[in-house]
């Protein structure tokens, strides 16, 4: 279990985080939401270890994370950040096997191929493995950092029993439709098989889809949490994004949409102003 508690960040005079306390378990999907600035970077930074909070604690299983070594949170849990560089024409398996390389996993060559391949498999990207990363789209590019994460994971997962956390940011942002609901489908299935998903989103639509928590952020703080149906409000939303949001329903069992209020209507509004 992945645990932020009362964790406070100050940049420069200036709380990017304000006292939130988090629980990310075990086969669950929580989604980190809110407007740009909100502090979702930030915290799934501090929850993955990356950053370390002005004040609080973040624990995996009841360990500060701030004492662990960057091999032994590599063996625990895997970030997906929203953007990647690399410096070299790296292919698509040779990135993807980075995640056989924490110390301690000490696999040979071959078992960490099969690794990568199945992973590769389990995001929609088999017959890449060749391919150069850098001459792929952003989107295949992202999907390749993610392959690598689920690699990392699994390989943890070998014979060890305890939880695992995925972090992600923005995983779906270069993607189409057709590799959203592939990525979506690919985090429903980790939950599934018992690790924590942390996923920072934009997409509304797509976080009440996939998520069974969301958090939803204004100014380093939590404005809402819960489920989709309690925190996808219109009143809520359209105060939190500032502008005037509707939001529907098909029927109580299904997972609520978000819509912007029609472009015609505010130009309208616009110009009669």
């Amino acid at each position: 279990m992945l645990k932020a508690q009362s964790v406070t960040v100050v940049r420069s005079a200036r709380k990017i985080l304000d006292n939130i306390s988090v629980c990310l378990r075990p086969c669950r999907v929580t989604a980190l939401i809110g407007p740009n600035g909100a502090g979702k970077s930030t915290l799934l930074r501090v929850m993955s270890g990356e950053l370390r909070p002005t004040s609080g604690q973040v624990t995996l299983d009841d360990n500060d994370v701030s004492a662990m070594s960057a091999a032994t949170l590599a063996s625990r849990r895997a970030v997906v950040p929203q953007v990647a560089q690399m410096a070299f024409p790296f292919t698509v398996l040779e990135i993807v096997l980075l995640g056989t390389s924490v110390p301690g996993f000490n696999l040979i060559e071959h078992d960490a191929v099969q690794f990568a391949y199945v992973a590769l498999e389990e995001i929609g990207l088999k017959g890449f493995e060749t391919r150069r990363y850098d001459q792929l789209s952003g989107g295949e590019k992202q999907s390749v950092h993610i392959a690598r994460a689920l690699c990392q994971l699994s390989v943890a997962a070998r014979s060890k029993e305890a939880s695992y956390a995925l972090l992600l940011d923005e995983p779906t942002a270069s993607l189409d439709f057709a590799h959203q609901r592939a990525v979506m489908l690919c985090l429903r299935r980790q939950a599934d098989l018992g690790r924590a998903i942390l996923l920072v989103a934009h997409d509304l639509n797509l976080a009440a889809a996939i998520a069974d928590e969301i958090i939803l952020l204004k100014n380093g703080k939590i404005v809402a949490e819960g489920s989709a149906q309690h925190v996808l409000r219109a009143d809520v939303l359209s105060r939190v994004y500032a502008c005037d949001l509707s939001v529907m329903q098909s029927n109580p069992s299904s997972p609520p949409w978000v819509l912007p209020m029609s472009l015609d209507k505010a130009l309208t509004e616009s110009a009669a102003e």
